[in-house]
């Protein structure tokens, strides 16, 4: 794996000080905060924290497993984990990192379940401030203010839908085996009952009891999942439409839009924008 990596953040063991009249010092919520450019794809293996963790994607993808599911966070998205979630990440190449780890207290109400959140410019500018903090430095009025702020934002952020929610039951796992190794054949709920002699009804409500979402919608989010990583990896957006399985790019652009809040252009590196 390469990699740069930077830590930031107080001394775990040293001298932590912070002062607020209001909300708790940075020294009750704020751990250290990490800073990593992976210049080429890496895999991390599973691993837990005993905070909570904010990760980042400054620049480039990172999909993220647990025994949840799959989370994908593109660039400009953060993924919250809580304390003792444990899991996996995968980046695709020059990929910036910025994490910032805190300890749950009472007075701020953070997501419970690991979410991809929206970030705001204000949130990025906190993130980065304190991702980038001098090991050892002792904690500022500035850094409380910040991670207050940081602990607020959270409370207000947008949870995007880029989970995937893990499936278990087998006839299940036959289909999304399909799909991930096939994602370009298309097959129709009414045809995998066939194929599985199943009522389509009962297919319909397997999906919605594992995954929390119609099958429609949960072949978009394999598809959204899929692209964000491909097109990462530099694919073009008329070959990332193609490999799965739409007859016109205009039609995967709607999609991703729709779900996304931008077209597919505006998350290919700097160096294909000009060549999609």
């Amino acid at each position: 794996m390469t990699k740069d990596p930077k830590q930031a953040g107080p001394n775990l063991l040293g001298d932590i000080k912070g002062n607020s009249d209001i909300y708790p010092s940075a020294a009750d919520v704020f751990i250290a905060g990490l800073s990593y450019d992976y210049l080429e794809p890496s895999v991390l293996d599973a691993h837990e924290h005993d905070e909570g963790q904010l990760v980042y994607a400054a620049s480039g993808v990172i999909v993220v497993g647990s025994d949840e599911g799959y989370w994908i966070v593109p660039p400009t998205r953060a993924l919250w984990l809580p304390a003792g979630a444990r899991h996996w990440a995968r980046t695709s190449a020059n990929v910036s990192v910025r994490s910032v780890f805190v300890k749950h207290v009472s007075e701020f109400q953070v997501p419970e379940r690991s979410c991809v959140l929206s970030v705001s410019p204000l949130m990025k500018e906190v993130i980065n401030a304190l991702a980038e903090r001098p090991a050892g430095a002792v904690v500022s009025r500035r850094d409380t203010a910040l991670t207050n702020l940081l602990m607020l934002e959270l409370e207000a952020l947008p949870i995007l839908p880029l989970h995937l929610p893990a499936i278990h039951e087998p006839r299940l796992l036959r289909i999304e085996r399909h799909v991930f190794e096939q994602p370009d054949k298309h097959i129709s709920l009414e045809e995998w009952a066939r194929v599985l002699n199943v009522d389509k009804r009962t297919l319909h409500r397997l999906f919605v009891k594992e995954t929390g979402m119609p099958y429609r919608r949960w072949l978009q989010q394999v598809q959204l999942l899929l692209a964000l990583e491909w097109l990462a990896a530099g694919r073009r957006i008329v070959e990332v439409s193609e490999h799965l399985g739409y007859s016109a790019q205009s039609a995967f652009t709607v999609m991703f839009k729709r779900n996304l809040g931008m077209p597919p252009g505006a998350f290919l590196p700097a160096s294909l924008s000009s060549s999609k």
